[in-house]
């Protein structure tokens, strides 16, 4: 298995309801692709030396934009009121813009790069 900022399982534990139609590869892809706009923000990958006690920050950016986007595959599986899902998505993008600011800052990928 390829070296992510984030799992399958950490995205299922966040998100308890995911759709059946959804296996690992698919939650995988979601993984691959937040990894796709962390890495295009920050204008670096740190997947060869991701550390995950390390790069926690990376680990949650991930995780909520994969599960934003299983959330969004079938909000009615993961959530039996819509107002929940509605609700959880706009936490999960609340989170995910404040993390994707800091990582647009030039000074914040300095500091993860040292560690």
């Amino acid at each position: 298995m390829a070296v992510t900022y984030t799992t399958a399982a950490l995205v299922r534990k966040l998100v308890k309801n995911i759709s059946s139609d959804l296996v690992d590869a698919d939650v995988d892809q979601f993984i691959y692709e937040a990894e796709a706009i962390i890495d295009g923000t920050m204008k670096v990958s740190l997947i060869a030396t991701f550390d995950a006690s390390k790069h926690a920050l990376l680990r949650s950016c991930a995780t909520n934009l994969a599960a934003l986007e299983v959330i969004s595959y079938d909000p009615g599986t993961a959530f039996l009121e819509l107002d929940d899902a509605k609700l959880t998505i706009e936490l999960l993008q609340a989170a995910i813009d404040r993390i994707l600011t800091l990582l647009a800052d030039p000074r914040t990928v300095a500091y993860l790069k040292s560690l």
